[in-house]
């Protein structure tokens, strides 16, 4: 059963999808699908007819959208339906089809100032639909708090030629509305933030900020840091200990330097497992390999972070990646690419093909 739920609604960007109409031109493949990269949902306040007055506050509050977006999806793209069958058509009960015209990458979603963005990734005939004119508009499905119009996540996305944001031209979303709209269930939101089951929304949004005020306190801690140290205040911790150290060697204070090497340890520790938290919550990484990247991270952090967000996020059990190697099937000797990459982290080509392996079970 759904709990802690906020009611959804659907409306459109400020964009209206063919090139005639002063968007992005698709970035054609070679399989007939495009690439575009659009805007989903517009900053500030819109009226939509049905739903009243939306809004996105601030830059903070499309950052939060973002990031709660990503964490409702998790390792899965965001579907793009037609007409909004995902919500109106496929009915549990009753039956019906939804669709994909398209696929958005979570970690696509971006808060850019003039609203939250993201990438999609349109079917061979969604595209040819788009660039017939037979298709203009994209209609974001939106969670929302009913009575002051807050935006909370992005749910998914539709095709549609019925306009519906007022005061706007060339938009659209579907005006119909279903009394038994979908409720966004947050029991995975809240594992991700290590809350109960039971958590509401608001409190998954208040441990979201409280999350983003302590890496904001982090970093300011880090540049108040590195300005003492007389260094730039975007130095990396790293620095930061080494030139600690090196003080020490000369002769400096060994409290404040001890102090400092501690403040600088810890915060490069809190650094590292937001990052591997947020790497196994999107299943780039699995929770049995976190320690293996921690030991990486000691060794060369930025490669361990780059090697990470290159990784595929994992699909749900029985999901199979198209080109995937047959269940059971590992790799048995480095890419030149791979070998560059266990150089680059300082350790053996056996170790680095080994923990391949294991990450491949």
């Amino acid at each position: 059963m759904n709990r802690g739920v906020s009611h959804v609604t659907a409306f459109s960007a400020s964009v209206a999808l063919s090139a005639a109409d002063g968007a992005a031109p698709l970035v054609p493949n070679a399989d007939g699908s495009a690439t575009q990269r659009v805007r989903l949902i517009p900053m500030g306040s819109f009226r939509t007819r049905g739903k009243g007055t939306l809004f996105i506050k601030d830059a903070a509050h499309a950052q939060q959208i973002v990031a709660l977006s990503q964490q409702y999806a998790g390792p899965e793209d965001i579907a793009v339906d037609y007409d909004h069958q995902t919500v109106y058509g496929a009915t549990p009960g009753v039956g019906g089809t939804a669709p994909a015209s398209g696929w958005i990458s979570p970690t696509s979603l971006s808060a850019e100032p003039d609203g939250i963005w993201g990438t999609i990734e349109w079917t061979a005939e969604a595209a040819a639909q788009i660039g017939a004119r037979k298709y203009r508009y994209l209609s974001p499905y939106v969670a929302h708090d009913e009575k002051t119009g807050r935006v909370f996540a992005l749910l998914n996305a539709g095709l549609t030629n019925t306009p519906a944001i007022v005061g706007l031209t060339k938009l659209a979303a579907s005006t119909s509305h279903n009394p038994q709209d979908p409720l966004m269930d947050l029991t995975a939101l809240a594992a991700s933030l290590n809350l109960p089951a039971t958590a509401t929304l608001e409190e998954i949004l208040a441990a979201q900020q409280a999350q983003a005020t302590a890496l904001s306190a982090a970093q300011a801690s880090i540049a108040a840091l590195n300005k003492a140290l007389g260094l730039a205040e975007t130095a990396d911790p790293a620095t930061a200990l080494t030139t600690a150290t090196a003080l020490k060697a000369s002769g400096g204070k060994d409290d404040l330097l001890t102090a400092l090497q501690t403040q600088v340890s810890e915060l490069t520790a809190e650094r590292r497992n937001r990052f591997l938290d947020d790497a196994t919550a999107q299943g780039r990484i699995t929770p049995g390999s976190r320690e293996k990247y921690v030991a990486l991270m000691a060794a060369n952090e930025a490669a361990t972070m780059e090697l990470i967000n290159s990784m595929v996020p994992s699909l749900k059990p029985g999901a199979v990646v198209p080109g995937t190697p047959p269940a059971g099937d590992k790799a048995t000797a480095l890419s030149a690419d791979q070998k560059d990459v266990a150089k680059l982290l300082g350790i053996s080509d056996a170790d680095y093909l080994k923990t391949l392996q294991e990450n491949a079970q």
